[in-house]
């Protein structure tokens, strides 16, 4: 039976370095269980909502064949929005830009541009928050945490690079972007409350296996 992170961190002998790595796997462990879910939900209510959108007949064919896809490609759109949040938090540090499918000043760049400064601002507190406890726990193990990874923006960037590995047209991810705003956004606080109380929950156990050291 796989023991808990309270478990092996009051067992743990090795010094900073292997408290370190504990700390980095229950931090991605985490993450990616509340991510997890979070998308998973947004995948199984997207189909519903293209099928009832669209502009025209042509339009309103291509998000209806978008939608039935979905449920084929869900798994690996998941494991690619999962991966590229993962590697990004922990120690790959990348510049936000562009995807090939969406050139700089188009409609679409435009509308995710606002998207991503509206959500930055609706969650500005809880972000910084978030930030400070992450930083802490980066600099107590020296952990490269790059912490942008949970911004808004940085989960619009993997939701892209999602999109590119199941090749979705560049000409419907407005309505992506949207939908993704509508359904994941709204309910980022409570991801962001979650991830909070499990980092002071961190802090506190590597702090007390510290001070038995």
């Amino acid at each position: 039976m796989k023991q808990n992170f309270e478990s092996v961190a009051s067992q743990t002998l090795g010094g900073q370095p292997s408290m370190g790595n504990i700390a980095t796997e229950e931090l991605r462990r985490i993450v990616r269980q509340s991510l997890s879910e979070l998308f998973s939900n947004f995948l199984r209510q997207l189909p519903g909502a293209l099928h009832n959108s669209g502009h025209g007949a042509t339009e309103r064919q291509i998000r209806q064949e978008l939608a039935t896809a979905i449920p084929v490609t869900a798994s690996h759109w998941l494991e690619t929005f999962l991966a590229e949040v993962d590697s990004r938090l922990i120690g790959r540090q990348v510049h936000v830009k562009s995807h090939d499918g969406l050139t700089s000043g188009t409609e679409e760049t435009v509308a995710l541009a606002n998207l991503e400064l509206r959500a930055e601002e609706l969650h500005s507190r809880l972000i910084v928050e978030l930030d400070t406890h992450l930083n802490r726990i980066g600099q107590t193990f020296s952990i490269p945490i790059y912490t942008k990874a949970l911004a808004p923006a940085g989960l619009y960037r993997a939701l892209q690079d999602g999109a590119d590995a199941v090749d979705w047209p560049p000409q419907q991810r407005r309505v992506l972007f949207e939908k993704f705003d509508e359904m994941v956004v709204a309910d980022l606080q409570l991801l962001y409350r979650s991830l909070l109380k499990a980092l002071k929950r961190i802090a506190d156990v590597a702090a007390k296996a510290a001070a038995k050291r």
